[in-house]
């Protein structure tokens, strides 16, 4: 009964940003790319479930045809990825086409690939987005299954607090951008090993690396300092050649020049 539902979904026509559309019920790894309204499990090791029926979307205000075609084109470039499993690239496409024509399809799943992609607390925004943005029309099955895939993900991380002395700083954790001082929000980091940086113009970078413990909420403090002003020096002597010391340790030989720390 399950392979004759699917098959009869695979050849039921969809639409997408409000076109017709012919797309198969897909899963990979668990995830169903879906169209407009329908059923998505994204759970690791859940079994298939058939689409369901959707309804067209209606263009959003300010989506004029020329949009909605090329929000279609990246949707559906980012279906083609998600079959070959490549989420990162498939992210990026659904982002283009949530800028371009903001669909219920699109928005579920760039919060798929997110997760696909394990960034778990990019991943719990983008659902709670979803549901935000979409919540009136999203179906109550679909509805609880999001509810347990953010279940989940919150389950798998760790909040950690992160304060910084100089508002404005840019917040990278493990070389990914993540905000600007000050966070509203803690970071939502996996168990593991972790490198926060800090940085901003005019200061000297902080850099350290974290452990995070599951279920062991941390802070961690970083104190931006300015640089220390530098002064240039030169050196002459009467004899050239001379050996010059700068605070007992060998800097070169007369004439010499050189940049120190002030003071």
């Amino acid at each position: 009964m399950r392979e004759e539902s699917a098959s009869t979904i695979s050849r039921t026509s969809r639409r997408c940003c409000g076109v017709p559309l012919r797309l198969p019920a897909l899963l990979l790894l668990g995830l169903v790319a879906t169209t407009e309204r329908a059923v998505a499990e994204a759970e690791p090791a859940a079994e298939a479930e058939p689409a369901a029926e959707a309804e067209p979307e209606s263009p959003e205000a300010g989506s004029g045809p020329e949009a909605v075609d090329r929000a279609r084109m990246h949707f559906e470039q980012g279906i083609r990825l998600t079959r070959r499993e490549h989420w990162g690239a498939a992210l990026v496409e659904f982002d283009r086409s949530l800028s371009l024509h903001p669909t219920q399809s699109a928005a579920l799943n760039r919060a798929l690939c997110l997760q696909r992609l394990r960034r778990y607390a990019e991943a719990i925004t983008a659902f709670e987005g979803y549901l935000d943005s979409f919540g009136g029309v999203v179906e109550a099955a679909q509805r609880a299954r999001v509810e347990r895939i953010l279940a989940e993900m919150r389950a798998l991380v760790t909040p950690v607090r992160v304060t910084v002395n100089v508002e404005g700083a840019t917040l990278v954790v493990d070389d990914r951008e993540v905000g600007s001082s000050p966070l509203s929000e803690p970071l939502l980091l996996l168990s593991g090993a972790h490198v926060i940086e800090v940085r901003r113009d005019g200061y000297q970078t902080a850099r350290r690396q974290v452990v995070v413990v599951a279920g062991e909420e941390r802070t961690e403090r970083f104190e931006l300092v300015e640089p220390p002003a530098m002064a240039t020096v030169r050196v002459e002597s009467n004899v050239e050649g001379a050996t010059v010391l700068l605070d007992g340790q060998v800097a070169g030989v007369t004439p010499y020049s050189g940049v120190i720390r002030q003071g």
